[in-house]
């Protein structure tokens, strides 16, 4: 094959595009020329006539494209020059889709693989004109004909097997103050590649991170995922065989940790494909410590691991470090299946819920979040829900005034603990902007306010 320019290597059975994976037959050439319409060169296997799928179709019944399916003109030509061909030994041959040929386009706009100044199909339907399909063109460009009419060339693809897992990017940054709310600064990028480090262009495999020590123990920690408690692993599907995670963070500090990237084995053609895991760098989380956690004013001081009101009560309070949860994603109950039972840290408390106004029949019902109970902020992990006395002897306008000392990020709303007693699927929240209580109390549990934690000093 010819192999030029630099995005091109001499890859099995023909020329390989490095960045997608595909491997590039010779274009067609023989009688007339090797032109063929779109309906001989692609394969379908309910046209009449057709060979039937077969393992080298790793479950296609079609060449054609998904994202430019023939939904009323679909092949009707009982040839299939890619699926039928066997060039190079290799039956796995597929005409290329819209997306494989363009890829070359904006790399490279004159012709460079082995089909220099030829015209060929792709596998690809024009919504808009069901009766013509998109080829690349002798400029360098994708151009559209009519299916049944246009005779131009075949040119078919094919690819290597998925062989490794590679981190990409590595993640970096972030702080474990608060498990769900400070996400790493660089989230990880995992890729699915074959053996040359081509990604797997297309795959949507499920590629999953799992958190260990160093050392390859598991990690005393757990993952969050946009303040979602994950534990110690979390997935997410490829797209075109790069993972993208984001929104993670850590919630143990300075604890050396790697992220291993894993994935099932791959049904490939008749064959089960065992992909190794692939470790990232190990890092570790610094701990978050804030000086400063009240505004100026007041008799407040920062100090405690928050900001402490010096008056009455003496509570210690975070900044809202949520903007957005549930009173279900805050609150936290050991007596629900599946929630974290007490630690020493919660002496003889149990849940966070007002004992005054406990959620008796409206109970937590998301055991895997307790926004205030997993706080871990200033090295104290004893953080709870406050009570709706607390919010209202400390940080209402007409008492403490403790809204304008408070780091509000941006929340206009805070949860409380109380449950309604006449309807328990509602609680109470505080407009934490103005330091009044919300006019539309009793609020529904399910609704997104922000999130506040407390400690007793």
């Amino acid at each position: 094959s010819t192999a030029s320019p630099a995005q091109f290597v001499n890859g099995n059975g023909g020329c390989k595009d490095k960045s997608t994976g595909f491997i590039f037959s010779a274009a067609t050439t023989g009688s007339f020329n090797g032109l063929m319409n779109w309906h001989q060169a692609v394969w379908n296997d309910v046209a009449l006539g057709t060979n039937d799928a077969n393992v080298y179709d790793d479950g296609r019944t079609s060449d054609e494209a998904l994202n430019h399916p023939s939904l009323t003109t679909p092949d009707s030509n009982s040839m299939n020059y890619c699926h039928d061909s066997k060039e190079s030994g290799y039956e796995d041959w597929m005409a290329p889709e819209y997306s494989v040929l363009n890829s070359i386009t904006t790399k490279q706009p004159t012709n460079s693989v082995n089909f220099a100044s030829l015209a060929v199909w792709s596998s690809a339907t024009v919504a808009a004109t069901p009766a013509n399909a998109y080829y690349y063109n002798t400029t360098g460009v994708m151009a559209n004909g009519a299916k049944s009419s246009a005779t131009i060339r075949a040119i078919c693809v094919r690819r290597d097997p998925p062989a490794q897992l590679t981190f990409t990017q590595q993640p970096s940054g972030g702080a474990n103050g608060f498990g769900a709310g400070v996400v790493w600064t660089t989230q990880p990028i995992v890729k699915l590649q074959d053996a040359d480090g081509a990604t797997m262009w297309g795959r949507s495999d499920t590629i999953t991170l799992t958190v260990l020590k160093s050392d390859g123990t598991p990690a005393a920690g757990n993952l969050y995922v946009n303040g979602v408690l994950a534990g110690a692993s979390t997935s997410v599907n490829a797209l075109n065989g790069v993972a993208t995670f984001s929104g993670l963070n850590y919630d143990n500090a300075n604890e050396s940790i790697k992220l291993v990237a894993s994935i099932a084995p791959i049904n490939w053609k008749g064959s089960v494909v065992n992909i190794p895991d692939a470790d990232s760098s190990t890092f570790t989380i610094p701990s978050l410590f804030i000086p400063s956690m009240c505004q100026a004013g007041g008799n407040w001081a920062s100090q405690n691991g928050g900001c402490q009101d010096l008056g009455a009560g003496g509570i210690v309070w975070s900044y809202v470090v949520n903007t957005s949860a549930t009173w279900h994603n805050i609150v936290w109950d050991s007596t629900q299946p599946g929630a974290v039972a007490p630690d020493v840290h919660d002496g003889v408390r149990v849940d966070d819920y007002d004992p005054l106004y406990p959620a008796l029949t409206g109970p937590d019902t998301d055991q895997l979040n307790d926004i205030c109970h997993s706080l871990r902020l200033n090295g104290y992990k004893d953080w709870r829900m406050p009570t709706y006395n607390e919010i209202d002897l400390a940080l209402k306008t007409t008492t403490r005034a403790g809204y304008t000392r408070i780091y509000k990020n941006g929340a206009t709303n805070i949860w409380a603990s109380r449950t309604y007693n006449v309807d328990p699927t509602k609680g109470y929240i505080f407009t934490i902007s103005s330091g009044i209580w919300y006019a539309s109390n009793p609020y529904a549990k399910t609704n997104p306010q922000g999130a506040i934690c407390v400690r007793d000093p």
